[in-house]
């Protein structure tokens, strides 16, 4: 198994984690929308973290999040394979595995794939899963139901994620949330996000400032948004947009 000193070079404060999202440019402030169409001050970028250029900063998370997974075996945990929700958690798990079997900890990797909307599907075959303990990387926790999601396949088939591990925790997820017995982010951030479309424009305090929403592309729900709303400095006084 890994080495103590191996686990703890490895290892990131929250500080270094945030210091990792900002120098890969990944981590934006200003006004946003997410696709619950609540509205936040600041936004995580993730497409950036694997993007040409930020290969340091996107190593860096991988092997944190190796690190943390392997303190968690060395604790007592079983835990037999690694996965991620589809498309993206698949990703960051192929990035995640090398790291792991560097520290000893050799998972097979079963990854998931999307099927629809909101329904996620084994590329496995499920006879083989009876009894086969998991952990689950994911980038950005939220709501959690990406994780819940890719986890049904996985209970049906016999199998258990006992795990979560994730770079950030925007919403102050739990292990009762996400239906695990670990769930270990590196960062733990409560988000404030102004649920507009149930309150009222006048909830969100950018949009009372009437700060233009970001409508870059992949930044969220911005852009659809504004096209169906316009930017607030268009509003009326009224909330005629609800």
């Amino acid at each position: 198994m890994s080495s103590d000193r191996q686990v703890n070079d490895w290892s990131l404060t929250a500080e270094e984690v945030v210091s990792l999202f900002r120098e890969a440019g990944a981590r934006l402030e200003g006004h946003f929308v997410f696709s619950s169409q609540r509205h936040a001050g600041k936004y995580l970028k993730r497409e950036i973290l694997t993007a040409v250029g930020s290969e340091r900063q996107y190593d860096r998370l991988c092997r944190a999040l190796a690190a943390n997974i392997a303190v968690m075996i060395e604790s007592g945990v079983e835990i037999d394979f690694l996965t991620g929700p589809a498309n993206g958690g698949v990703v960051l798990a192929r990035a995640v595995q090398p790291f792991l079997n560097e520290l000893g900890c050799k998972l097979e990797l079963i990854p998931t794939i999307k099927l629809g909307n909101k329904s996620f599907g084994l590329d496995y075959a499920p006879k083989n899963l009876p009894k086969r303990r998991g952990v689950m990387v994911e980038d950005v926790v939220t709501t959690g139901d990406s994780c819940t999601g890719a986890m049904n396949p996985f209970a049906l088939s016999g199998a258990t994620i006992v795990s979560v591990h994730c770079f950030l925790n925007l919403l102050g997820r739990t292990e009762v949330d996400l239906n695990v017995e670990h769930f270990k982010p590196l960062l733990d951030e409560q988000l404030e996000t102004f649920d507009v479309q149930k309150l009222g424009w006048r909830s969100c305090p950018m949009c009372v400032r009437r700060e233009d929403i970001n409508t870059d592309e992949g930044v969220g729900r911005g852009a659809e948004f504004v096209a169906e709303h316009g930017q607030p400095s268009t509003w009326p006084v009224i909330d005629t947009f609800l």
